[in-house]
C-alpha cells in the first residue's frame, strides 16, 4: 500500500513541474537591454554620467560590454559598485600616481627617495640581457588598484556569474585578432583590455600577447548583439573621424591610430546601437587626468545623459511594458568601494613559485602574518619589495575568501638581475651632462649587489659599490669613487684662479635606513688628491700638497616631503659630522681638524597657491691650516656641484671659499601660477667669520633673484635671475633635467 501512494505522490509533484513550466514558457520574456561603453583614457569617465542616467530613468540592465577604460568602468559597474561610488573613484585617485611605475614615497628609504630624483629613465633586465619593458609604463599601480577594487573576484571566474554579465575587448598583438573575454580574473581582463601599445605593457595571457581593445573594436555593440541583447544603448568619447585633424601631442597621435584601425567597425557599431551618445568631450586629451579635467567630464557626461531621457523612458516602456521605475541593477547587493575597510582578515598567507629566504624576509619588513588583519598599504608595499628589491619583472596577488577571512596569495613573473638607470641634464652652470647608473644583485640568502655610477660631463666621476643587506634597509657596504674636479674659484665675483685636481676615495659604512623618513650612516674613508700644477701664483694655490687624508664620520637624515621636488608639505634635514686627519699615527692637531654642517628646509603654507620655504644653513670647521678641499665653499645653484661640501647660494655663480664658520638663512616665497607652473622670490643671508665666538662681528652679505620653474615628467626646467652684494652682478641661470 505504501508503494502506491509513493508512485502516486511522485506522479503528482512531476505534474506539477511540468504545468509550472508550461506556464513559465507561456509568458513573454522581455527584451534584453545592454550597455556598450567605448575606450578614450580620462575621457571615459564621462561612461559614468550614463549609468546615473540609466539608473534614474528605472531601465534593467541585463548585459555590459566595454573597452579601455569603458571596460573599467563597465567591469566596476558589472561587480557591484554605484555610478556615485564610480564618480566618487575617479575624483579621489591621484592618477598622476596611478599612471606611473613609482612608489608611494612615504614607503621608500631616504637613499631610494634621492635615486628616484636623478634617473630620467630606469629599466631592469632579465638573465638574458634584454629589457623586460614592453611599454614606457608596466602599469603597475594600475595594476594594483584593479587588484584592490575587484577583491571578492580574484579567481577566474565566468563573467555571467556576476551581479551583471560582462565583457570586455583586447587585441592579440600577434595576429590582430579580436579577443572578447567572457571569462577570467576581471583585474586581468579589464587590465588587457586597456594596455595601449608603447605606452603600457602588454598582458600576457593563454601563450597571446594582448594590447588595448581599441585597436579592433573601440565600440563593441556588436559584441553585446552576438551576445544576444536585444537593446543596445552606447556611450562614446571618441572623436567623429577627421580626415583633415591636425595632431599637436603624442595621446593625439593614438587616438587617431586607434581611430584608423577599427574606423569601419566603429561605423557600423554606432548604426547596430539603439541609443548611442556621443559625449562632448573630445577637446580634452586622452590622458588628460588633471582634477579640472575629471571634474568637468564628470558632469559633461552626466547633462548629456539627462538630454536623452525622454529616449530612455521609450525604452524603459518597451522593455517593461509599463511607465514605473524599476532598479535598473536587478536588485543585487552593492559592492562597499574597496579601500574604506583598513583592513583585511587574512588565514593565510603564501608566496607561490618565490625561494623561502625572499619570502620570510619580505613577510617580515611588511608584517605580513597569519591569522591576522592586513591593510591594502601592507600588500602592496610587499608587492614593491619584491619588484624593488628582489627585482622580479611583475608581482602580483589575490585574496581568496574562505569563509570570513581570506587566504593571501604573492604570484611573481620572470626575475630581472640588474636594473639601469639614465639621467640628463642642462644648465647653465656645467652646459650639458649625463648620469649612468647599474644595479646588478645577486642570488643569495642574504641580499647583496653590485652598483655602478657614472657621470658624464665637465666634473664628471665613476663610482663602484658592493652592498650586503642583513635585513631590509640595514646595509654594509664598501666603494671606491673616483672624481675629476676643474672649475674656477671666484673671490667675491671675481675670478681668483683654476683648480683643477683628481680624487680617489675609497670607504666603508654601515647605515639604516628603514625608520621612517629617517636614515643614518657611520663609515670611515679615504681621499686621496692628486693636484695639477698651479697655473695662478695664487697664496691659497701654494698650499696645495698632492696627499692621503683619512676620515671617520656619522651622517643623519630626515626628510618628509611629499615630492622630490616642488614639494608642499613636509621637511628636509642633513647633518654631518667628521674627523679627518692627514696622519693615522697622530691624530691631534695640526694634522687632524673636525667639521660640522647641517642643513634644514620646511615648507609653510599660506594660501592654496602660496608657500613659504624657509631654509637653514651652515658648516663650521675647527682646526689648523685647513687643507683647501676641505675647505667650506659657497655659491652655485646646487649645492655639492663642484665640492661636496659647497653650499648653494643665490646671486653667486662659481664657488667661493669661506671663513671657518658659514651661516646662511633663506626664505623664499613660492607662487602656484597654475598647474606644474610656479615662480619663486628668493631670499638669502650668509654670514662667516673665523670663529663661533665672533659670529656677532661676522662679514654679513645678502642675496634675491626670481625664479620660474616647471615641473615637467622629465624633471624640472627652471630659469632664474639673481643679484647678490658679495658679487654685485646681475646672474642669469637656466637648467633642464633632474639634479645629479
Amino acid at each position: 500500500m505504501w508503494r502506491f501512494f509513493l508512485i502516486l505522490l511522485l506522479n503528482f509533484s512531476l505534474l506539477s513541474a511540468a504545468a509550472g513550466q508550461q506556464d513559465k514558457d507561456s509568458q513573454p520574456q522581455r527584451p534584453k537591454v545592454a550597455l556598450v561603453l567605448s575606450g578614450g583614457g580620462v575621457k571615459g569617465a564621462a561612461h559614468v554620467g550614463l549609468l546615473k542616467a540609466v539608473e534614474e530613468a528605472g531601465l534593467p540592465v541585463d548585459l555590459v560590454v566595454g573597452t579601455s577604460m569603458g571596460a573599467i568602468v563597465g567591469g566596476l559597474y558589472a561587480m557591484g559598485y554605484s555610478p556615485e561610488q564610480l564618480d566618487s573613484l575617479f575624483r579621489s585617485q591621484d592618477w598622476r600616481f596611478i599612471l606611473s611605475d613609482k612608489a608611494e614615497r612615504s614607503n621608500l628609504s631616504i637613499g631610494e627617495r634621492e635615486k628616484s630624483g636623478r634617473y630620467l629613465l630606469s629599466v631592469p633586465f632579465s638573465r638574458s640581457g634584454k629589457s623586460d619593458i614592453g611599454g614606457f609604463l608596466r602599469g603597475q599601480n594600475l595594476k594594483n588598484l584593479l587588484t584592490r577594487l575587484t577583491v571578492g573576484y580574484h579567481d577566474s571566474i565566468s563573467y555571467d556569474r556576476l551581479p551583471i554579465p560582462f565583457a570586455c575587448v583586447a587585441t592579440n598583438l600577434s595576429n590582430g585578432q579580436e579577443i572578447v573575454f567572457r571569462s577570467g580574473v576581471p583585474a586581468m581582463s579589464i587590465r588587457a583590455s586597456m594596455s595601449i601599445p608603447g605606452v603600457f605593457t602588454p598582458v600576457k595571457y593563454g601563450g597571446m600577447t594582448l594590447v588595448d581593445g581599441g585597436l579592433v573594436n573601440n565600440f563593441p555593440v556588436d559584441v553585446a548583439r552576438a551576445l544576444g541583447a536585444d537593446i543596445v544603448i552606447g556611450s562614446m568619447v571618441q572623436k567623429a573621424f577627421n580626415d583633415t585633424t591636425q595632431f599637436s601631442s603624442v595621446p593625439n597621435i593614438l587616438e587617431q591610430v586607434i581611430s584608423i584601425s577599427c574606423r569601419n567597425k566603429y561605423e557600423e557599431n554606432i548604426r547596430l546601437a539603439d541609443l548611442a551618445m556621443r559625449m562632448p568631450v573630445t577637446d580634452f586629451s586622452t590622458m588628460d587626468f588633471s582634477t579640472a579635467s575629471i571634474d568637468t567630464i564628470l558632469k559633461r557626461g552626466y547633462e548629456t545623459a539627462c538630454q536623452y531621457r525622454a529616449s530612455l523612458d521609450s525604452l524603459r516602456h518597451l522593455t517593461m511594458g509599463t511607465d514605473s521605475l524599476v532598479p535598473a541593477f536587478n536588485g543585487q547587493q552593492r559592492l562597499i568601494l574597496a579601500g574604506s575597510s583598513p583592513a583585511l582578515s587574512i588565514r593565510r598567507v603564501f608566496f607561490d613559485g618565490m625561494p623561502r629566504h625572499e619570502a620570510v624576509a619580505v613577510a617580515r619588513a611588511c608584517h605580513l602574518g597569519e591569522d591576522d588583519s592586513l591593510s591594502f598599504t601592507q600588500i602592496e608595499e610587499a608587492l614593491r619589495l619584491l619588484r624593488d628589491k628582489f627585482l622580479y619583472a611583475d608581482a602580483g596577488y589575490s585574496l581568496t575568501e574562505i569563509g570570513n577571512d581570506y587566504d593571501l596569495h604573492f604570484q611573481t613573473s620572470e626575475k630581472s638581475v640588474s636594473k639601469v638607470g639614465i639621467g640628463a641634464r642642462f644648465d647653465t652652470e656645467e652646459m650639458a651632462a649625463v648620469l649612468l647608473g647599474a644595479d646588478f644583485t645577486f642570488n643569495t640568502k642574504t641580499p647583496s649587489q653590485i652598483g655602478f655610477a657614472g657621470k658624464l660631463g665637465e666634473q664628471y666621476y665613476v663610482r663602484l659599490n658592493y652592498s650586503v643587506e642583513p635585513a631590509f634597509y640595514r646595509q654594509f657596504g664598501v666603494a671606491y669613487e673616483f672624481s675629476n674636479h676643474d672649475f674656477n674659484v671666484n673671490r667675491q665675483g671675481q675670478r681668483a684662479y683654476n683648480l683643477c685636481y683628481r680624487q680617489h676615495a675609497a670607504e666603508i659604512a654601515c647605515s639604516n635606513l628603514r625608520i621612517r623618513n629617517l636614515g643614518g650612516e657611520l663609515g670611515v674613508r679615504t681621499d686621496y688628491f692628486d693636484f695639477d700644477k698651479p697655473t695662478s701664483g695664487d697664496a691659497e694655490l701654494a698650499t696645495l700638497k698632492s696627499c692621503f687624508y683619512f676620515s671617520a664620520y656619522i651622517r643623519l637624515k630626515y626628510n618628509s616631503q611629499d615630492a622630490g621636488y616642488y614639494p608642499t608639505r613636509g621637511s628636509n634635514f642633513q647633518a654631518d659630522l667628521a674627523y679627518t686627519t692627514d696622519d693615522l699615527s697622530y691624530l691631534c692637531r695640526p694634522h687632524g681638524f673636525t667639521t660640522l654642517s647641517a642643513s634644514w628646509e620646511g615648507i609653510v603654507t599660506l594660501h592654496k597657491r602660496w608657500a613659504l620655504l624657509p631654509r637653514l644653513a651652515g658648516r663650521m670647521v675647527w682646526g689648523q691650516d685647513i687643507p683647501l678641499p676641505f675647505r667650506t665653499a659657497y655659491g652655485g645653484n646646487l649645492s655639492g656641484r663642484y665640492l661636496t661640501q659647497q653650499i648653494a647660494f643665490t646671486g653667486v655663480s662659481n664657488p667661493e671659499f669661506a671663513q671657518d664658520v658659514f651661516l646662511t638663512a633663506a626664505a623664499n616665497l613660492r607662487y602656484n601660477i597654475a598647474g606644474r607652473h610656479f615662480a619663486t622670490a628668493l631670499f638669502n643671508l650668509a654670514a662667516e667669520t673665523s670663529k663661533l665666538e665672533d659670529i656677532h662681528r661676522a662679514r654679513h652679505f645678502y642675496g634675491i633673484g626670481l625664479k620660474y620653474g616647471y615641473n615637467s615628467k622629465f624633471g624640472p626646467i627652471e630659469a632664474t635671475f639673481s643679484y647678490s652684494d658679495n658679487t654685485k652682478k646681475l646672474l642669469f641661470h637656466l637648467g633642464v633635467g633632474y639634479y645629479f
